[in-house]
């Protein structure tokens, strides 16, 4: 589902469609996943075999090489476990959603447990009606605080950035960004701001949004390039952009402001 760690959102076993379009996405692509994947197998393989070559070559490398390729190995082995580990979490969090929305039909209240705490939601279903309202306040509450601007970084220097709009960046012909993941290529633009706009991308254009999680993957299949406002070198996107061997900039100001569809 998406955003994975609330429980209030519905998953996709719940409401598939998104995940049918998303099919439909990488279909129209023409891209085979399994064969994309295979292919950069073999060429990080040949990138280990010549960078092992290049460090035995150099007499002031030559010492480090064993630590080197140690390093890399680990990287190598280590680095998908921060998705898998991920994905495990939202499974439980799926599960506990099962629970409150089973508990919200005994009580009639759809899915307003899910704004209780867990023993909070015990009382309820003990009989503790007026929790129940309490949900619903919340609900509202918990609305109207998501309509507050946050920036993406808080700074404890200036926490009346929090409300405060966001200041719309000056045109410039030059953005600045952090590569992410190496390559050159050219397309146009389709920026997308939530994923449910995500099935206006076209294959072959270059994917701008704020940021990306799991939920976005089938996405990188499409793409040509991605640019994201947020994010480091070992942010969801980077990750998967360098498994594709998608070009990507990450931490680019004012991407979705800036550029523009097109």
């Amino acid at each position: 589902g998406n955003p994975d760690w609330d429980p209030a959102a519905p998953r996709w076993r719940e409401d598939p469609s998104r995940v049918e379009a998303m099919v439909a996405l990488v279909a129209r692509a023409g891209r085979d996943p399994v064969a994309d994947f295979e292919t950069r197998r073999a060429q990080r393989l040949e990138a280990r075999t010549q960078l092992d070559m290049d460090l035995r070559r150099s007499w002031l490398l030559r010492p480090l090489r064993r630590l080197v390729l140690a390093q890399l190995d680990h990287y190598w082995r280590y680095s998908p476990m921060r998705e898998t580990t991920q994905g495990a979490c939202f499974l439980w969090v799926e599960l506990m959603r099962l629970a409150l929305l089973e508990g919200g039909r005994r009580l009639g209240c759809g899915d307003l447990l899910c704004q209780l705490t867990l023993d909070e939601a015990a009382q309820a279903l003990a009989g503790e009606a007026s929790l129940v309202d309490h949900a619903r306040k919340r609900r509202a509450e918990l609305a109207l605080a998501r309509s507050i601007p946050v920036p993406h970084l808080l700074d404890s220097r200036d926490l009346a950035a929090i409300g405060r709009p966001p200041p719309i960046p000056e045109r410039s012909d030059l953005l600045h960004g952090v590569v992410a993941s190496s390559g050159v290529v050219e397309g146009r633009a389709r920026v997308v701001q939530t994923l449910g706009d995500a099935g206006s991308l076209e294959p072959g254009e270059i994917l701008v949004t704020a940021s990306t999680d799991p939920a976005w993957t089938p996405l990188f299949m499409v793409a040509a390039g991605l640019v994201l406002e947020q994010g480091g070198t070992v942010s969801h996107g980077a990750i998967v952009a360098r498994e594709l061997g998608l070009p990507a900039l990450v931490a680019v100001a004012g991407a979705t402001r800036q550029l523009r569809t097109g």
